[in-house]
């Protein structure tokens, strides 16, 4: 399963072997990012591994309710001056110090 980009806004992913999408990069550098819920027709479950590792400063992160997991250091280096919006459904978040889910 290769890396692919989602060429509307530049975020990287993989696919899983359970046919979902897990985002692995943003590409670049932002102010604010969006997770998208569904990329290439997949539904987006996972933000993986340094996804957002030394993205510079980010004012918020919108992740949507169809991402169950993030593993760890998902944002690794990356300083948050904002607001996090998620929801309760996310089931496994596997760093939360840095991502600062409680």
């Amino acid at each position: 399963m290769g890396v692919k980009t989602d060429t509307s806004d530049g975020i990287k992913y993989r696919m899983l072997s359970n046919g979902a999408a897990s985002i692995i990069n943003t590409g670049t550098k932002t102010v604010s990012i969006n997770i998208p819920s569904i990329i290439d027709g997949k539904t987006v479950s996972t933000i993986a591994r340094y996804a957002f590792e030394k993205k510079g400063t980010i004012t918020d992160i919108r992740i949507p309710n169809t991402v169950k997991v993030i593993e760890y250091n998902a944002f690794n280096g990356t300083k948050v001056n904002g607001t996090i919006y998620y929801n309760a459904n996310i089931e496994n978040v596997k760093d939360r110090k840095s991502t600062r889910l409680n």
